[in-house]
C-alpha cells in the first residue's frame, strides 16, 4: 500500500535531501571536468581550486541545511544532535513523513 504523507511539511526535508545526495554523485564528474578545464587552459591559473573550493562549500552548506531541519510538529531539530538519521523526531517522536497534526 502506498503511504500519502503530508507534502507541505516535508517539503524542506525532501529537497534538501535531494540536493545534498545530488552534489554528492556529482562531486566526481565535477572534479575531473575541472581538472581537464585547468589543462586545457593553464592561464586560468586558481580558478580550479576556487571552483572546486565552492562546490566543496555549497555540499557542506546543504547538508547542514539538511541536519538542522526542524521538525513540522515541536520545531525543534528533527535529529536532535544524533549522527545517525532517525525515522522520529528526538523530541517529540513524530515518526518521518507522518502529519505534524495529527494528535501525540
Amino acid at each position: 500500500m502506498r503511504q500519502v504523507f503530508p507534502i507541505s511539511a516535508w517539503k524542506g526535508l525532501r529537497v534538501r535531501k535531494f540536493w545534498l545526495i545530488s552534489l554528492v554523485v556529482l562531486w566526481i564528474p565535477f572534479g575531473l571536468s575541472v581538472s581537464k578545464l585547468g589543462a586545457l587552459f593553464p592561464r586560468l591559473g586558481n580558478a580550479g581550486f576556487l571552483l572546486v573550493l565552492g562546490y566543496v562549500l555549497l555540499t557542506v552548506y546543504i547538508g547542514l541545511l539538511y541536519a538542522t531541519w526542524p521538525c513540522p510538529r515541536c520545531g525543534k531539530l528533527f535529529r536532535g544532535f544524533r549522527p545517525w538519521v532517525g525515522n522520529s523526531c528526538y523530541y517529540c517522536k513524530l515518526p518521518k513523513w507522518a502529519d505534524p497534526s495529527d494528535q501525540r
